[in-house]
């Protein structure tokens, strides 16, 4: 059986936590993230809100997008406000693709899903080499009771163009 690939990676600027990224290849254990995900919300959180959480899901699915198996996909990008400007996202996105390159050479996309208003990290992205690639959008506005935006886009770049930046 593999391994689930999965790094967190922290930058430091003095000694101070400047921010971080998550990433794994995308079913590296034969399971997609959102099933590893959902059975572990399940064992974990009481059914009342359970249900509450499956009343929404309908809505939910509206911006849903599903990761592409065998990709590295890139989550909580996060640089601290005074931190920002400095290329810490840039670093620490093209690290994450470097060691998992690293660990499966066959690896060639990269991946990352974004809120539309997200605007900053949007350019920055484009700035590293991402485009999207998908967009999914909710007509219906109570989704922004849930989530920061009524629109999610996937963003996916060549790996080889990412480590070479």
């Amino acid at each position: 059986m593999k391994t689930q690939i999965l790094t967190f990676l922290i930058i430091e600027e003095n000694q101070e936590k400047a921010g971080c990224c998550s990433a794994w290849v995308e079913g590296a254990n034969g399971m997609s993230s959102w099933f590893i995900k959902s059975n572990l919300l399940a064992t974990f959180i009481p059914n009342e809100n359970l249900q509450k959480a499956a009343n929404k899901s309908k809505l939910l699915s509206q911006v849903y997008i599903e990761r592409t198996l065998g990709a590295i996909q890139i989550e909580a990008v996060y640089v601290r406000k005074k931190f920002r400007g400095k290329g810490y996202s840039k670093i620490l996105i093209t690290e994450q693709a470097r060691n998992l390159k690293t660990k499966n050479n066959n690896l060639s996309n990269i991946e990352l899903i974004v809120a539309s208003n997200n605007t900053i990290a949007i350019k920055t992205y484009e700035k590293i080499g991402f485009s999207k690639t998908i967009e999914k959008k909710c007509n219906n506005k109570k989704i922004l009771q849930y989530l920061p935006s009524d629109t999610i886009f996937l963003m996916k770049a060549d790996i080889q163009k990412i480590i070479k930046i």
